[in-house]
């Protein structure tokens, strides 16, 4: 089969009227002499295309009978057309009219297809013809093109997939997909089949109502199984935030109503169930439903001496964990409140007593952080000086230093504040000795720290670090001196250094000494290599190889043999296009298109056009 080149398709626009295929009044005028007859053709055309449209039901399934809708065409127009001998493209005109289509580079549009009212519709890929069902592309394809469906994917050709269906379930291959994009990428693949963008679902602008009870989107004219569906499509689609529904797999019963904070049963209304505790059941309104405290309602005493949280009716061991309860379940009153606004608070107050808020801190350090954030009094908190008179003893045993006057809670803690703090207990570094290690030890022995190391990279970063020794770079080396790169024990005698195999040492003398290495002789120069052989051995290296392709790789590029793959049938034509992915030559079938289409560029050197790009216009295609 030739391949035929694309064109151009040659587009008439006419004023205010509305072409499904595109005519050639140029050919028209010449074939009859004059424009009239072109002119009466077109205006019985639109006239006809007219009333096509009229009756023509907006249904969003598209599944409409090829029968019905060839009943509302007028014959008049079709019998023009015969006379007329244009380039359009009828079902079982063979060779002839095929030529005729490439020849005139008009790109046919079926009659029943309407590109405005439609959201999709099929098109052939080797001609471009547009088709409104399944059915009638497999048989344009089998009567224009002699090509047969032979796919076992499409169970039901007969029946017409739903694009819009939310369970993104197609009928005809009986098939379900995870998301609507896969869904969609299915019907292109599969069906052939040319969609509409997603954004022209919206059907008006009316806003869908999120509390109905019926999962039906007046916006985009479509009803869902259920509400759960109906309110995912209103969040993906149209961008509305709604409540939530569900609570840890739960579903929330009155997602409109909000629990009550100080609800004395701790019962919430929303998800219609009761906690056992307060603090429980305050913190699922806070987290779940994003509830607060209301204003003006009653709170805790934060300066309570005995801990207790008249709220909750719970007691505190601590003050630091009575204050975080507040902080966290009655966020209002844990701010500071400044009670005598006029008394300026003593920064040197020994108890850390602040007489303007009427709160004591438990240390100097809250107390300074109290003073520099609530009332503005100090730039950079002051700290006390450390005693450094007096030094610290580093096996104290409470872990007291007394020169910071302060315990550390652990041993460990205690010797990492005096490592910190007061440089006590560090690694003093090595002096530098008469006695130095050996840089060329060839066991990579380090003769001071009496230590191995595992390679020479290792035991030089030792001498580098440790003993601060400047060390020649291996790469500065005397470029005369250079390794044998046949060397049988795979020894390099600059580096000395010896590697385990031959293909570690080749590319340690690539790569540290720059070589440039001619590739390996060959065991048995005058041996011929068979390249069938089913041994997969090369006679020349003496060599087995595991597969076909790492010994048909190892012959191209050790010993130069390209190894053509041997073809079943070499006079036959490969078509590129063919929706069974089958190459001719090779008698193989490809289980996708792309595998497909990979194997005809790499081993048929086969070209392929460019891509298409579809434009949706208000004139069709």
């Amino acid at each position: 089969m030739k391949l035929r080149t694309k064109r151009n398709p040659v587009n008439i626009k006419q004023e205010k009227i509305e072409v499904d295929f595109i005519l050639d009044t140029k050919r028209i005028r010449s074939k009859h002499g004059s424009s009239k007859s072109s002119e009466h053709f077109l205006e019985e055309e639109n006239l006809n295309k007219n009333k096509f449209i009229e009756k023509r039901e907006d249904d969003q399934t598209q599944n409409i009978s090829a029968s019905e809708i060839t009943s509302q065409s007028n014959t008049d127009a079709s019998e023009n057309i015969e006379h007329m001998d244009l380039g359009v493209k009828q079902e079982g005109t063979g060779k002839a009219e095929a030529s005729l289509n490439a020849n005139s580079g008009i790109v046919i549009t079926d009659e029943r297809v309407d590109t405005n009212k439609q959201d999709y519709y099929y098109q052939c890929t080797l001609c471009n013809e547009r088709k409104s069902k399944f059915v009638l592309l497999l048989e344009h394809r089998n009567s224009a093109h002699n090509v047969k469906y032979k796919g076992r994917s499409i169970k039901h050709a007969d029946l017409e997939p739903n694009i819009y269906d939310s369970g993104n379930y197609c009928q005809p291959c009986e098939k379900t997909y995870a998301t609507y994009i896969l869904y969609r990428e299915h019907l292109r693949s599969v069906h052939d089949m040319i969609l509409k963008p997603m954004l022209g679902r919206l059907r008006n602008n009316i806003t869908p109502d999120p509390d109905s009870l019926d999962p039906y989107c007046r916006s985009c004219d479509h009803k869902y199984i259920d509400r759960h569906r109906y309110r995912e499509h209103l969040k993906t689609f149209h961008k509305m935030k709604l409540a939530r529904t569900r609570v840890k797999g739960r579903k929330i019963k009155n997602p409109d109503v909000l629990p009550d904070w100080d609800d004395p049963n701790r019962y919430c209304r929303s998800c219609d169930d009761t906690y056992k505790s307060i603090g429980s059941f305050r913190n699922h309104c806070r987290i779940r439903h994003n509830v607060r405290p209301p204003l003006g309602a009653e709170r805790p005493d934060l300066n309570d001496p005995n801990f207790y949280c008249k709220l909750c009716k719970t007691t505190f061991r601590t003050r630091g964990s009575f204050t975080t309860h507040c902080s966290y379940f009655h966020p209002i009153h844990t701010k500071s409140k400044i009670v005598n606004p006029d008394v300026i608070p003593d920064v040197s107050d020994p108890n850390n007593y602040c007489s303007a808020c009427e709160r004591t801190f438990k240390n100097i350090l809250t107390y300074r952080k109290h003073l520099q954030s609530i009332h503005k009094m100090l730039g950079v908190p002051n700290f006390p000086e450390k005693l450094k008179d007096i030094p610290p003893d580093i096996n104290d045993p409470n872990n007291y230093c007394c020169s910071c006057d302060k315990t550390l809670s652990s041993r460990y803690l205690y010797r990492m504040h005096l490592s910190a703090i007061h440089s006590i207990g560090k690694k003093k570094s090595r002096k530098k000795s008469t006695f130095l290690p050996d840089v060329t030890d060839p066991n990579f022995y380090c003769r001071v720290c009496k230590c191995n190391f595992v390679d020479k990279d290792r035991y030089r970063t030792h001498l580098r670090e440790v003993h601060k020794m400047t060390l020649k770079s291996l790469k500065k080396m005397d470029p005369v001196i250079l390794p044998d790169p046949l060397d049988p024990n795979f020894y390099c005698r600059v580096c000395k250094t010896t590697k385990k195999m031959l293909g570690k040492y080749r590319n340690h003398c690539r790569t540290v000494h720059h070589m440039k290495l001619d590739p390996v002789p060959s065991v048995f120069r005058d041996a011929e290599i068979d390249v069938d052989s089913p041994d997969l051995y090369c006679a020349k290296c003496d060599k087995h190889l595991k597969t076909r392709s790492s010994f048909t790789t190892h012959l191209k590029r050790v010993h130069s043999l390209d190894v053509v793959r041997p073809v079943t049938f070499p006079d036959a034509k490969i078509d590129i296009f063919d929706p069974n992915q089958h190459c001719a030559k090779c008698n193989k079938r490809f289980a996708s298109k792309q595998s497909y289409n990979n194997h005809l560029k790499h081993y048929h050197n086969l070209k392929f056009p460019s891509t298409r790009q579809f434009n949706w216009s208000s004139e069709g295609a």
